[in-house]
């Protein structure tokens, strides 16, 4: 039995040939009657080229020569993700009771009827116009302030924070009015609606902050020195352990990074691109290894993209002597649920023809998904769940290295005699 690896997508010479040498390794233990070759198709991937098509490509900045906008994006980027962010590490700086001279109600009082007074502006229809509409998700992302366990912590700093720079209660009714404005439009986003305009998110953002009691100053000078203040440990860490240019897109303002990114990018979601509109290259490549076995009987190990690859050339134009395909981390069940999987639509079944298939995957790998149950057919197709324990992406790379792959690979050959 002759084992072909065939590898995924942005993998080049050096990764296949690290990653070829521990295949080999777990096939002579696992698999001691078993040969493996390799089947390299990296070098007719995607290659950026000059980037000429990608903006500010040749004008990348270092991260410390970001601009205000820059900044602004990213932090909104933050609160996007997490509407009470800024709340959380303002509270986390806390150092001690919030100070209050005794006169009139608390900074606590005084801030929990503020985010009243914006929720009945809402309930009565009174809020202030802005471009679009506002909707009851506003009053849930005020609720969820108001149930935060650290506000009393956070408004605790912001009231140090204000009296220290003498600008009283603004710049922490400017972070709690970017939090209402930061989780209605995750609200937004998260029901399929159009992305909402800036314009709209920066005229709900003024509104908030002069119900709830604002003085009326410019908001950007209100808060730039606050959200500076807040985001500053978060920023120092980024700038210290984030190297993936992926999440350097995610963390402080992806313009940034448009060089590095596009460079990272393109192998993989290139390669996958490309696949899906002129995958034949990829899929000769495979048949020419299978021919190269001669009448030996082989066994297709495909990971991502790969596994793809050899599914459609199992579905389209199968080799004789292939007796079975394993693939890991493959997203081939996913194109067939969506349509677009090239050589089978939904909801044709498999064809007869197609050998029995191990699909192995991760429920922490984003890009596994499973098959059995939506191209099972008989016993020629089976799932088989894995578990690396590692976080996003990795866990899509650490299948060779798992033994419990090869023990499920190892028990599936077995079953079939191979």
């Amino acid at each position: 039995m002759k084992i072909i690896f065939v590898h995924g997508t942005g993998v080049r010479l050096p990764a296949f040939e690290a990653t070829f040498n521990t295949v080999k390794a777990h096939v002579a233990h696992f698999l001691p009657a078993a040969s493996v070759t390799g089947c390299y198709w990296g070098d007719h991937g995607s290659d950026i080229g000059k980037g000429l098509s990608v903006p500010l490509y040749d004008q990348a900045r270092a991260i410390n020569q970001q601009t205000p906008e820059d900044e602004a994006l990213a932090e909104w980027a933050l609160l996007y993700d997490d509407p009470l962010v800024e709340l959380r590490l303002l509270a986390a700086r806390t150092s001690g009771d919030i100070a209050f001279d005794g006169f009139g109600d608390s900074p606590v009082i005084k801030v929990r009827k503020a985010l009243a007074e914006l929720r009945n502006a809402i309930d009565t229809g009174t809020w202030p116009p802005v471009p679009g509409k506002v909707d009851g998700s506003a009053v849930a992302a005020i609720e969820a302030i108001d149930n935060l366990p650290e506000l009393d912590s956070a408004i605790a700093e912001g009231v140090q924070f204000g009296k220290n720079s003498g600008k009283g209660l603004d710049p922490l009714i400017e972070l709690l009015a970017r939090a209402v404005t930061a989780g209605w439009v995750q609200a937004q986003m998260t029901t399929g609606s159009p992305v909402v305009p800036s314009t709209t998110r920066d005229a709900l953002q003024l509104a908030a902050f002069h119900l709830m009691g604002g003085s009326g100053a410019q908001v950007r000078g209100v808060v730039g020195d606050i959200v500076s203040f807040v985001t500053k440990p978060l920023r120092t860490f980024l700038g210290a352990v984030v190297a993936d240019p992926v999440l350097q897109v995610a963390a402080w303002g992806g313009r940034t990074y448009r060089h590095s990114i596009a460079n990272a990018a393109t192998p993989a979601v290139g390669d996958i691109l490309l696949y899906q509109a002129r995958g034949e290259t990829i899929r000769s490549i495979i048949a020419k290894a299978v021919a190269d076995a001669g009448e030996t009987p082989v066994v297709l190990l495909a990971h991502s993209l790969g596994g793809i690859a050899c599914i459609d050339l199992l579905i389209s134009s199968p080799p004789p002597q292939v007796k079975a395909v394993i693939t890991a981390g493959s997203q081939a069940p996913f194109l067939y649920e969506i349509g677009a999987l090239t050589q089978l639509q939904q909801p044709a079944a498999l064809p007869g023809h197609m050998p029995s298939w191990l699909n192995i995957y991760d429920r922490d790998d984003l890009l596994s998904f499973k098959a059995e149950a939506i191209l099972g057919n008989g016993a020629r197709v089976s799932d088989c769940e894995i578990r690396s324990h590692q976080p996003f992406p990795a866990s899509h790379s650490t299948y060779w290295d798992n033994v419990e792959v090869w023990k499920r690979i190892a028990g599936f050959l077995e079953t079939l005699g191979t």
